[in-house]
């Protein structure tokens, strides 16, 4: 898996080096609305696994689709560190390593619904 905090641009995986760059505007609706949550659940203290894990996608796309640095992906996520960020990216990238069909399901179902 791809460490966002040393990658150099050649190191980076395709996904993100040729992808439109992305708003985290524009990328929140589209995982409230897969994950059934709202904006607030996601900005909010719980740490239940309804809510953390939509928080952790939300976290690993924002890195992986709009070039936004951890810091700034934490302070728009209800002011959180940005070593929880970079927590939150890891787990989904080690999920998906595993072989997490469900979550790689929603993840492609959520950027299929980028815009163009």
């Amino acid at each position: 898996m791809t460490d966002v905090s040393t990658s150099t641009d050649a190191e980076l995986p395709k996904t993100r080096q040729e992808a439109k760059q992305m708003k985290f505007i524009e990328i929140l609706p589209l995982v409230c609305a897969e994950f059934c949550v709202t904006r607030e659940s996601l900005e909010g203290e719980s740490r239940a696994r309804t809510i953390a894990r939509p928080r952790q996608v939300l976290m690993y796309l924002a890195l992986m689709d709009t070039g936004r640095s951890q810091e700034w992906v934490g302070d728009h996520l209800g002011g959180r560190d940005h070593t929880t960020v970079l927590h939150g990216f890891r787990k989904i990238g080690e999920l998906l390593d595993e072989g997490d069909e469900n979550l790689r399901s929603a993840i492609e179902r959520i950027r299929s619904n980028y815009p163009p």
